[in-house]
Formats: C-alpha cells, structure tokens, sequence
C-alpha cells in the first residue's frame, strides 16, 4: 500500500493499484521534508502521469487519548475550553465513549480562541497537569469542561491544589512560567 494513501484505475485494466511504484521513500521517525514520486503503467506499459508529493515529518507531542486500545473509530478533537460549543460537543463525546467503549476512542488537541480570556491557561494547565501522569490531564480536563467555560486561572490552581498525589506547587510554576505555550501552539499549528 503506497504511503499515501493513491489508487490507479485504468479504463482497460481496471484497478492497477498494486502497480503502484514509489520513489524515495519517508522515515517517519526523523523529521524532514520528503520528496516521493508515484508512477504506474498498465498492461499495454502505457505510463500514468507522474505524481510527486512532498511530505513534512515532525515530531511532536502526541494528543492525549482515552478510550479503547483497538477501537474502531477513533475521534480526534480540538478543543477551547471557553468555547460552550466545543464543551457541548465534548460532553457527547463522553457519552459516546461510555456506551461504545471497546469500539471508540478520543484524541484531544488544544485550540484556544484568542478571543477567550482563559481558554490558553486551561489548556496549559491540562498540560501542567499531565507532567505528573495522564490521569491528571483527563481529571483537569473534564474539571474544565464541568465548569462550563466559568474559571479563572485561580480556580484552576484551587482545583488543582484538590488532587490526590499531585505536586500543586509544581504544577503552579508550571502554570505561571507558561512552559507549555510551544506545546499549545504545536497543537494549533496541526490543526489549522
């Protein structure tokens, strides 16, 4: 299968996918740009034409994801956590992810509003709280979501300061260093 996903039909042959020739190749564990080049012929040896791609690799934070490790439908979000319509919409997610949960599972991204006076905090403050384990970024994030987009960034420090086992005092440095805004704005970049 070519590495991007390409098909080839012929209007004689049919389907000549699997005659699909890649040039170059990607190493998706090293980043850079990649030139590949699909070629095809049919029966006859009458060539398509050339298609070249060019591919960027980076590596990045992967979004955090919840539910099963096999699913069949996997749900990729970003997420404002002032947005009311991102809230509802995760809200659903949720739901889906109670009732299927051997079928679906859910990646969250960030992708705070500039119009939103905390929505950037939350999100680093989902990813302060992730530094000390996954779990606390779902226990901040669905905190967040409860509230609805009502919070400030004190709230977030005395929610966080309720966790079991959790390092608030770390996590408050984290918070107000804003450490985690070129992981915030990786998010952004992939999804816009």
């Amino acid at each position: 299968m070519p590495l991007i996903p390409a098909t080839a039909l012929d209007n004689i042959d049919g389907d000549i996918t699997a005659n699909i020739v890649i040039v170059n190749s990607i190493n998706a564990a090293v980043p850079g740009t990649y030139t590949i080049t699909y070629n095809v012929s049919d029966a006859a040896g009458n060539q398509a034409q050339e298609l070249t791609r060019t591919i960027t690799v980076t590596i990045g934070k992967v979004p955090h994801k919840k539910g099963a490790d096999n699913a069949l439908v996997s749900l990729e979000v970003y997420i404002d956590y002032q947005c009311p319509h991102c809230l509802q919409f995760q809200s659903i997610l949720n739901q889906a992810l109670e009732e299927y949960q051997e079928e679906v599972d859910l990646y969250i991204n960030h992708f705070p509003l500039g119009f939103h006076s905390n929505g950037w905090k939350a999100a680093e403050a989902t990813e302060c709280a992730s530094d000390q384990g996954d779990g606390y970024f779902w226990q901040m994030n669905d905190w967040l979501v409860s509230r609805a987009v009502d919070f400030t960034v004190d709230d977030i420090k005395s929610f966080a300061a309720t966790l079991v086992n959790f390092d608030s005092q770390s996590f408050n440095s984290c918070l107000d260093s804003g450490s985690k805004s070129p992981v915030i704005q990786e998010h952004i970049n992939s999804g816009g």
